[in-house]
């Protein structure tokens, strides 16, 4: 399939940070026509401004997965200097993101909201896991069927403590905090960290690169043994270790990319 231009939908006040992009494909977007799987991207940049849906690396996903026959939803949000910003505006920028979803369908446009898959690149990982934890106690929330979690910042307070980001401050100012602050600070930061929101009961795959020098691999690994040992759920998720580095994972023609979307379409496809 073609994939054509992509359209923008706003879902919040600020046209310049609060909107997702959908790609179609060409020959399928309204009417009778079949409803088609849908994959969220949320991008990755620290949450930082300077980082935005134009620039964070990921720029082949979308029409690469529209081209697979996927409509695409590509997110922007606010990020930390923006205003409302940082945690937990961002997370809930990405809420409505990815419930943009539901608008869509009801404006006519042929989405399956049984089949969605929400990717997550790094910071955008972070996201999509804590969206997870909050399916789980807000059930308005569309499930998605699969997480797929690329590089994510799995514990922000090692995050911070080991000062992961380029400029080494992105935690801080996305936490608009430190956990030293206080009671009140350490519990903010528990609450932004996926591995203090376990179990996680929405299928994943956690994607780890051993040639990431970005977000630490054993960060990763140490969060999916968590993951793998609730003897409930642990079945519904899946470790991708990956030669790659943090931004080949993001590069629709890279074998590491295309070991991920391999995973995806079975993991689609089977229900596993």
């Amino acid at each position: 399939m073609t994939p054509r231009q992509w359209q923008t939908w706003q879902y919040g006040a600020n046209p310049l940070t609060q909107y997702v992009r959908l790609w179609m494909p060409s020959d399928n977007d309204r009417g009778e026509a079949p409803k088609l799987p849908v994959a969220v991207l949320v991008h990755g940049g620290f949450w930082r401004n300077k980082y935005s849906i134009d620039n964070a690396c990921h720029d082949t996903l979308a029409p690469f997965l529209c081209s697979k026959g996927f409509a695409v939803i590509d997110s922007e949000y606010r990020r930390s200097d923006h205003e409302g910003g940082g945690y937990p505006g961002t997370n809930e920028d990405v809420l409505h993101a990815v419930n943009s979803a539901k608008e869509m369908v009801r404006a006519g446009i042929s989405l399956n909201l049984h089949r969605i898959v929400l990717i997550g690149h790094s910071a955008g990982a972070t996201l999509a896991l804590w969206y997870a934890a909050k399916v789980q106690s807000d059930k308005n929330l569309i499930c998605p069927k699969l997480i797929v979690a690329i590089a994510p910042i799995t514990d922000v307070r090692q995050a911070q403590t080991r000062q992961i980001s380029d400029e080494r401050d992105a935690i801080a100012f996305y936490m608009k905090c430190k956990p030293e602050d206080g009671v009140e600070a350490e519990k903010k930061y528990s609450s932004a960290s996926p591995i203090r929101l376990l179990p996680n009961t929405v299928r994943s795959i956690v994607v780890a690169g051993r040639k990431d020098t970005i977000v630490p691999y054993e960060m990763i690994t140490d969060y999916f043994d968590r993951v793998k040992s609730n003897s409930e759920y642990g079945a519904l998720h899946e470790l991708l270790e990956l030669d790659a580095d943090h931004f080949q994972m993001v590069d629709a023609q890279h074998p590491a990319f295309q070991r991920i979307f391999a995973r995806i379409e079975a993991r689609l496809c089977s229900g596993e």
